[in-house]
């Protein structure tokens, strides 16, 4: 399909234009569509080698390194796309959640929630600042969350399942009951 059309022209582009950084780029994300992880690693390397002030080129080599179980070097690929441009909004939500994941909840939700504020309709990091409430039994906020991209998102069965949890965990059985006509 369309995919291996466009992997093919941006191999093409390589070959021809070894050092233009965007071309190594583009090939990369094509290879890390189709789950070639391996081969994305080497040509997204190469293009942060050749643009090291790309924020995007390093939020998507650590998409690729999470995907091939190289965590660590996920989370530093995160942390310098965020150091580069603190409006990506991605490259927030993946460093809080890589900090999730190590445990630092705090530093985790500092992330999450700048994502939120640069992408108001974020609904994959509304999830993750719901999540990180609930495990830290912060039940208003997870409620607030969840509410929120269930605003966006009205078939996010996770959402609702936070939303309830959290009514009833506040008390407020009634509410939760109304969620499930």
């Amino acid at each position: 399909g369309k995919i291996e059309a466009a992997t093919q022209a941006f191999a093409r582009a390589v070959e021809l234009k070894p050092d233009h950084p965007q071309a190594n780029k583009l090939l990369g994300v094509c290879l890390q569509k189709q789950g070639r992880d391996n081969e994305a690693v080497t040509y997204l390397r190469v293009a942060a080698a050749q643009d090291p002030e790309d924020a995007e080129t390093q939020n998507d080599l650590g998409l690729s390194l999470v995907n091939l179980g190289q965590i660590d070097e996920a989370g530093a690929s995160f942390r310098e796309a965020v150091r580069l441009d603190q409006g990506l909004s991605k490259a927030q939500l993946n460093l809080g959640v890589y900090l999730a994941q190590r445990g630092r909840l705090g530093e985790a939700l500092t992330h999450v929630t700048k994502a939120t504020e640069l992408e108001a309709t974020y609904v994959e990091a509304w999830m993750t600042a719901a999540q990180i409430h609930s495990i830290q039994n912060n039940w208003g906020q997870a409620l607030s969350a969840s509410s929120r991209a269930s605003e966006i998102d009205e078939e996010n069965v996770e959402a609702l399942y936070i939303r309830t949890d959290s009514l009833i965990r506040l008390g407020r059985i009634n509410e939760a009951q109304l969620l499930y006509p």
